[in-house]
C-alpha cells in the first residue's frame, strides 16, 4: 500500500485526484442547492394551490348559506 501512495506521489495523481475531488464536492453542493430550491418552489405551488381550493370551498359554503336564508 505504501508503494502505491509513493507511486502516486511521484506520478502526479494526487493533483489529479485533489482536483477531481473538488470538482466533485461543487457539484454535489450545487445538485443538493437545485434540489432543495426545487422542492421549495413545488411545496409553495402545492400549499398556495390549497389555500386557494379552501377559501373557494369556505366562498361557495357561505353563498349557499345565503340562498337558504332568502328561500
Amino acid at each position: 500500500m505504501v508503494e502505491l501512495i509513493e507511486y502516486f506521489n511521484q506520478s502526479g495523481f494526487t493533483d489529479l485526484i485533489r482536483i477531481f475531488l473538488i470538482i466533485g464536492g461543487l457539484l454535489s453542493l450545487i445538485v443538493f442547492f437545485i434540489a432543495i430550491w426545487f422542492f421549495v418552489k413545488i411545496s409553495r405551488r402545492v400549499f398556495k394551490h390549497r389555500e386557494q381550493s379552501m377559501l373557494d370551498y369556505y366562498q361557495r359554503k357561505e353563498a349557499r348559506k345565503q340562498t337558504l336564508k332568502n328561500k
